[in-house]
């Protein structure tokens, strides 16, 4: 396998050499429970925000399935937008949504729970790094008719580092 230094000097290291490891980082299966819905412009709220230390540089890898719960039939017509974010160091990364119209004449007013998922990977530097996943749901009357996280089945949001040691 070919690899370079910090100065761009090329040597090489036989595979039987490679040494990866995957690191877990955290795991969560239960995610606080936050009131996300509101009409007009919402902005995102953070549902969990994990920090992170890297030893070294590492690929980080990313997932979750957070899951939206909809208390309340919607019967106004509108789109309704379910909308996760991930957010690496900031910087949004994935965004997972879920969407759809309602209307009383057709009898698709939906209730229940929905999941958001995605995934990320990414090269991060050593040091500490923030991972965080935030929430929006668009365009609900009140921001308690739409809540993301909890502790239902399928809830989770990890992460791993996998380190190359040669």
């Amino acid at each position: 396998m070919m690899i370079s230094d910090a100065n761009g000097n090329v040597d090489y290291v036989k595979k039987n050499l490679l040494n990866q490891q995957m690191t877990q980082l955290f795991s969560l299966s239960t995610l606080p429970s936050v009131n996300v819905g509101g009409s007009g412009a919402v902005s995102p709220v953070s549902i969990s925000n994990q920090s992170v230390t890297l030893t070294k540089p590492a690929f980080v890898i990313i997932n979750y399935s957070v899951p939206v719960t909809l208390s309340a039939a919607a019967s106004d017509g509108r789109m309704k937008l379910l909308r996760t974010h991930l957010n690496v160091d900031g910087t949004n990364v994935v965004r997972s949504s879920n969407a759809y119209t309602n209307s009383t004449s057709t009898g698709t007013n939906l209730t229940g729970i929905f999941y958001n998922t995605g995934s990320y990977i990414t090269l991060l530097g050593a040091g500490t790094h923030s991972i965080e996943i935030l929430g929006t749901c668009f365009d609900f009357a009140a921001a308690a008719n739409c809540v993301q996280g909890g502790n239902f089945s399928g809830t989770s949001f990890q992460a791993h580092a996998m380190y190359n040691d040669y």
